[in-house]
């Protein structure tokens, strides 16, 4: 029976956790299992053999980084390399770049910027955000809903929950590189928000949104659903 296991250790926000561990749970089939993980068990790496997924939900990655750097993202690396799939949402996301740039624009308060390169380089440029709005920490203020364009298959707008989230730079650059979604929000439109990047036999998906919080009953869960579809489909 295959698992996905679901990021839970210092950095994670629970909010985006639980609703990922509930979606989940309603879209995988009977062969699947959803599981939490934690580093000590990442750096243990006995939950590779029987894994499909591993997803970081949104919270902050500086955490992540302090924990699993090295022999923890060599694991998370050699998974994904060897065909399992990452998922990265918000954090989750610029954890899984090769470059995380996070508040460094003159309007976001410098004592929060997070400038830095991170191990697991999935996504080979830079992630750069907050985009749409200033964040502050466990704080909804900077919340947003921002309209999303589905960018393979048919095109399809969703609604989605923004906070702190981030754009991916210049993804034409790299030949493994997919935008499954866009920013479709005035002012922001056609900025990558969603990419799939080839890894070996593997794949990771970044999110720059959180399409796993509600933001509106019609649109909740539904592009995470169909971006995991297409992966499942056409990748794995």
């Amino acid at each position: 029976m295959q698992k996905i296991y679901i990021y839970k250790d210092t950095g994670v926000c629970l909010k985006s956790y639980q609703a990922l561990s509930n979606l989940c749970q309603n879209f995988i089939n009977d062969d699947c299992t959803v599981q939490s993980i934690d580093a000590i068990r990442i750096i243990k790496g006995d939950w590779v053999a029987a894994a499909s997924t591993i997803i970081f939900p949104g919270g902050a990655d500086l955490p992540y980084a302090k924990k699993l750097n090295g022999a923890g993202n060599n694991n998370i690396k050699a998974f994904v390399t060897e065909g399992g799939a990452y998922l990265g949402i918000c954090a989750g996301a610029y954890y899984g770049s090769s470059f995380c740039d996070f508040a460094s624009s003159v309007h976001c308060d410098p004592r929060i910027t997070v400038l830095g390169n991170r191990e697991l380089a999935f996504y080979p440029g830079h992630t750069i955000g907050p985009f749409l709005a200033p964040y502050t920490y466990n704080k909804e203020c900077g919340a947003r809903t921002t309209k999303i364009m589905q960018a393979v298959g048919q095109e399809k707008y969703y609604n989605a929950y923004f906070n702190g989230g981030c754009y991916f730079a210049e993804p034409e650059k790299f030949s493994n590189v997919t935008v499954l979604a866009r920013y479709a929000a005035a002012g922001f439109m056609a900025e990558a928000a969603v990419v799939l990047c080839r890894v070996g036999t593997g794949c990771a998906v970044l999110s720059g949104v959180h399409p796993e919080l509600k933001c509106s009953p019609d649109d909740q869960s539904l592009l995470l659903q169909n971006i995991l579809q297409y992966v499942y489909t056409y990748f794995l």
